[in-house]
């Protein structure tokens, strides 16, 4: 049976300067042939973090392997449609962003309160599954069949582990002073903003998947998602640092933080002593 497995890539200051030359080298060298008509009206390069992604893949041999070195797992091939569970995980992640920013203040507050962190995971995952899973299942069509059903229990396990982690990483606040509001920044709107690199510019544009805030220390920390090998991992890491850029232009404050979640399917492991009584190699 497949079970998803989280994947946490951390890019801190320290990696994002080793890996963002050399990506952006990649870029900015190759943006001068730009048609006039993906321009600003002052001439500079205008394009989205997708376009920019879907650019670099020509250019991914020019920097793969410096990136690859850097991670600590890939994304393993499965037999599944990584595809169209990965879009639908990205929308549901989104949703329930939102409800945590604009209803889920309380189920948050009651769930943290809780001293055993057990509890507030158990605590805050019904109430999720209660207040909005269960209507996103429902008009999902993820309910008439075997297969979709399958896909529908890959999401909902996928995200009992992002939950375990918004659990553990919202622990470690103090709840005096946190806001879901303000924890979640809202994203609904696209950011727009003029990046500078050597002695080029680019107009950028994009939408990331979701942009925290630490009211304690004043950090400001960029998720993004992926399920399985939905494209080059290399190159999610790339639209993970322009996204960085980005916020950094558009909010006027260092994105010190990047994190690339990455949901990985694989066959249920069977337990050590299991596997050692019936002669199954790892």
């Amino acid at each position: 049976m497949l079970k998803p497995e989280i994947f946490k890539l951390e890019i801190t200051s320290e990696l994002r300067n080793k890996l963002q030359q050399k990506i952006f080298n990649a870029l900015f060298d190759n943006i001068d042939q730009l048609a006039p008509h993906r321009r600003t009206r002052e001439g500079i390069p205008s394009l989205t973090v997708t376009e920019i992604k879907e650019r670099l893949k020509a250019l991914l041999p020019v920097y793969a392997k410096d990136i690859s070195q850097h991670l600590q797992s890939k994304p393993r091939e499965e037999n599944i449609d990584a595809l169209d569970i990965g879009n639908r995980l990205h929308d549901w992640l989104k949703e329930i962003i939102m409800f945590f920013r604009r209803e889920g203040a309380e189920c948050l507050r009651e769930g943290l309160s809780l001293r055993d962190p057990d509890a507030t995971y158990r605590f805050v995952w019904n109430s999720l599954f209660d207040r909005k899973l269960v209507a996103l299942a429902q008009s999902s069509g993820l309910l008439k069949s075997d297969s979709d059903i399958e896909k529908c229990d890959i999401l909902m396990e996928s995200i009992k582990l992002w939950i375990k982690e918004i659990c553990d990483n919202l622990s470690k606040m103090n709840l005096k002073k946190f806001s879901p509001t303000a924890f979640f920044l809202d994203l609904e709107n696209d950011l727009n903003e003029i990046i500078s690199f050597r002695d080029k510019k680019i107009h950028l544009r994009g939408r990331p998947d979701a942009v925290t805030f630490n009211q304690e220390n004043g950090e400001i920390c960029l998720w993004e998602y992926k399920f399985g090998n939905q494209a080059q991992y290399e190159l999610q890491i790339a639209q993970v640092l322009f996204y960085m850029s980005l916020i950094d232009a558009a909010k006027g404050v260092t994105c010190k933080k990047g994190i690339m979640w990455t949901f990985s399917p694989c066959e249920e492991v069977l337990p050590q002593k299991v596997r050692d009584d019936i002669k199954i190699e790892d």
